[in-house]
Parts: C-alpha cells; structure tokens; sequence
C-alpha cells in the first residue's frame, strides 16, 4: 500500500504546511534533539519541517496493522524520537479521505475496522495535525508565559510552559514554582518563578 503522509498546522481556522508558528516548539520536543536552543538551533528546526513535512512511501500492511504501527514508521521517517513523539501527543492523527480530516483517538485501530468506513484502495492519506494555538498569559522581557489548548503527558501537577526568546523552555508548576522539565538560564528561570504565584489566583 502506498502511504501519502502530510504534517498540518491547525490555527483555528483553517489548515496549513506552511508556517508551523508556535507549534515549531511542539515539533522539535518530538526530535528531541539534546542541544542548545538558540537562534540557530530553530532555523534547523524550520528547515527540517520544511524538508519533512510532505512525504510518501510504501508500506505493508495486513488488515490486522494497527494505526500506531503506521504512525510510528512515520515517525521514524521524519526522525522523531518515538517516546518524545508519541507520550506528549502534542499532535493528533487524522486520516484524509474525500477531503475530509477523520481524527484518529484509538490509536490500535487496525486496517480492516478503518476500510468499513473509508476506502482506502491501494493509498492511504495520514495526517499529523500540530496546533499552533496556545493561551498566551503574559509577555515579559523575552519571556513568553502560556498553556496549550490540548495537551497530555507526564506532567501531573498543574505547570505554565515559559519560553525565553525562543532559545530555550521550562514547564514550571504552579503550586511550588518547581521546575518539572526544560531549562533555561537562570536570571530568566528566576524572572518566570516571581510570575508563577499570580497565576495560581486563576485555579
């Protein structure tokens, strides 16, 4: 079967490939890459959405392949590292058929139960949909404060994702103002730490 892969940006609106905006910081946790994020470090990052945002390839499959099966030698593909990618789930996977986006939530869902109600024939179009959406709380001195509209993982405190000038990341909790990942200089970490305690007024 061949297998046409396309990574969509969800803003709100409309779809599209071709400015991840925000959603550039979702897509490279799913790389993983241990490195410095600097300047030069998104440029990289951008470019290697550019490069593997559209793809497609054969693939074999039973009636009994499940989709997580396909989305993992999707991901191997793009070079996402599989436990970053996939326990995040800061993306959603759709299939495209008649022009329509079916959002996939069971991810074990196999071949045989999808063709009960698409027609796949011989291609199969899977989408990975990124959102580029995220409530901005506050803007300060390179220091961006928001929560994700959708978003799953191992956090289980309540935390507020901080960026600093795009260079670095933090999840910092809201109860104690501990860091539960990321890192980012420590001016800047003491800068978001005096901000966290508005925030608990809001829960």
């Amino acid at each position: 079967m061949k297998l046409k892969f396309l990574l969509l940006i969800d803003n709100g609106q409309n779809y599209s490939n071709s400015n991840p905006g925000i959603a550039i910081a979702d897509y490279a946790d799913c790389l993983a890459w241990q490195t410095e994020r600097n300047e030069q470090f998104w440029d990289i990052v951008r470019e290697h959405f550019e490069t593997h945002k559209r793809m497609s390839f054969q693939v074999n499959v039973t009636p009994d392949t499940a989709i997580k099966h396909l989305e993992k030698q999707i991901a191997d593909r793009i070079g996402f590292e599989w436990n970053a990618f996939y326990e995040t789930k800061t993306w959603r996977c759709c299939l495209l058929t008649d022009g329509y986006l079916v959002r996939i939530d069971a991810p074990l869902l196999c071949i045989a139960d999808i063709s009960k109600y698409i027609t796949a024939n011989d291609e199969l179009n899977i989408c990975f949909v990124f959102s580029n959406q995220a409530g901005d709380i506050w803007t300060d001195d390179g220091l961006r404060y928001y929560m994700p509209s959708r978003e799953s993982g191992s956090h289980n405190k309540p935390h507020i994702h901080v960026d600093y000038r795009h260079e670095s990341h933090a999840s910092i909790c809201i109860g104690d103002g501990s860091l539960l990942s990321g890192s980012m200089p420590s001016k800047a970490l003491r800068e978001a730490r005096k901000k966290y305690s508005r925030i608990r007024n809001f829960f």
